[in-house]
């Protein structure tokens, strides 16, 4: 879980630092699960379609209810799960 509550700012390099890190848990069986995500980094994330893969939840108590799901899973702040 990676949590971006008080990132402001993302550019290429925080993008490919969190496809590593996404990469390497995938590796080892496991996830990432990106939490409390900015409205600039959300959209970024959309931008590059990197929602499809990798999970996001609106806080770190809806992250932890998603483990064992399926990947590209989106947790929106009511606790809906949306696309």
């Amino acid at each position: 879980m990676l949590n971006l509550a008080d990132v402001s700012y993302v550019d290429s390099i925080g993008i490919a630092e969190i496809v590593r890190a996404h990469v390497m848990l995938k590796s080892d069986g496991g996830r990432l699960t990106l939490t409390s995500l900015p409205p600039m980094v959300d959209e970024l994330l959309g931008l590059t379609h990197l929602h499809t893969v990798i999970d996001s939840a609106a806080t770190e108590a809806q992250a932890i209810r998603m483990v064992g799901g399926r990947p590209g899973r989106r947790m929106a702040s009511g606790g809906q799960e949306g696309t």
